[in-house]
């Protein structure tokens, strides 16, 4: 997180925007073997501001090991000059609620077949455990 307590010159979200569909941007994950982009967050919506992070969810055969992701997270840092929060879907300790956000997400700067099955196994996931998010909306958020 080495961006957190910069706030001048910060790109815009256009800027930003830009960069994440560049050529440069999408050959750090294909270096890596990652077919499989989603950017989500707050750059999706007007909540987006300079203390935001920016989401990157990936989606690869294998799960990442922690030394392909952190050389993934710093170049992406370096590029995009803010904190990035890189998920790993693949990653058992992700939230599932984390993850079903992330595939829901529009932006999607690169994908393959494995996104979609894999959104077809989340929405599955959601569909079997239905009567548990309207239990758990009930009781956390208050919503009937």
């Amino acid at each position: 997180m080495m961006f957190s307590n910069i706030h001048d010159n910060l790109k815009s979200k256009e800027e930003i925007l830009s960069i994440i569909n560049s050529d440069k941007f999408k050959n750090i994950f294909l270096s890596n073997n990652i077919n499989n982009v989603i950017i989500f967050g707050s750059i999706r919506n007007t909540s987006f501001n300079d203390e935001s992070d920016i989401d990157i969810a990936v989606i690869s055969e294998k799960p990442l090991d922690i030394n392909t992701e952190l050389k993934i997270n710093l170049s992406l840092e370096e590029m995009l000059e803010r904190d990035v929060d890189l998920i790993d879907i693949n990653d058992n300790k992700v939230n599932n609620v984390i993850k079903i956000d992330a595939l829901n997400s529009e932006i999607v700067i690169l994908s393959d077949n494995l996104l979609n099955i894999t959104r077809e196994f989340y929405d599955n996931l959601c569909k079997e455990n239905e009567e548990f998010w309207r239990i758990l909306d009930r009781e956390v958020l208050g919503i009937e």
